[in-house]
């Protein structure tokens, strides 16, 4: 999985993947417990695919911001009596240089201390997403995702949208998860000049894509 911004890009293998989700999830089990319900607030990001598979191991569900617990976002979102998860705007999230506001952890910094390795959970039986309308169980967001060759490098071009459609999250969630393809994650079209990408899909993603 690739991401690329105006200042910078993030690149991943499958193993290094799955040892920030390992961390990620056992962070968040030490210190918010299962079935956390959790409101992200980021824009289209290499962290999608990590906390979705924390949270699924987590048996967590991504939620409004008025059901949420933990509120994850990019730099400071200062909520009475909630706990802020903030993300440094950076192409591999590093630690802010200031201090954070009361009730904000820095997700790097946190994050990074948590186990590399971790036994796969049970079955996810509650859903994973619920977007205010209705709730989707992981398969369901699977569902919503094209079907596309396997070997394939997939552009996904944000267009700076917020997050939250079921077809967005499943895009950038479950795609990474639910295919043999590679995912490069841009902000516009002229990005993805020279990363070979053979199919591109326009965020917000419908279902009928």
């Amino acid at each position: 999985m690739t991401r690329i911004t105006g200042n910078g890009r993030t690149e991943f293998t499958g193993p290094l993947f799955e040892q920030w989700v390992a961390k990620t999830t056992n962070y968040l089990e030490a210190e918010f417990g299962r079935e956390l319900q959790l409101n992200l607030r980021l824009p289209a990001h290499w962290l999608w695919p990590v906390i979705v598979a924390a949270l699924d191991e987590l048996e967590g569900t991504l939620v409004p911001l008025d059901r949420a617990d933990l509120v994850m976002c990019e730099g400071v979102f200062e909520l009475d009596g909630i706990d802020v998860l903030a993300v440094n705007d950076h192409p591999m999230a590093l630690p802010f240089r200031d201090a954070l506001p009361p009730q904000h952890h820095d997700f790097f910094l946190e994050v990074r201390a948590g186990g590399d390795v971790r036994q796969p959970g049970p079955m996810h039986s509650t859903p994973l997403l619920d977007d205010g309308v209705r709730v989707w169980s992981g398969a369901e967001l699977s569902a919503l995702l094209p079907a596309v060759p396997a070997g394939s490098r997939i552009g996904v071009i944000a267009h700076d949208v917020a997050i939250g459609t079921a077809g967005d999250v499943a895009m950038l969630s479950a795609f990474p998860w639910n295919s043999e393809a590679s995912l490069v994650i841009a902000e516009r079209a002229e990005q993805l000049t020279g990363e070979k990408a053979t199919t591109l899909f326009d965020l917000p993603l419908t279902a009928s894509e």
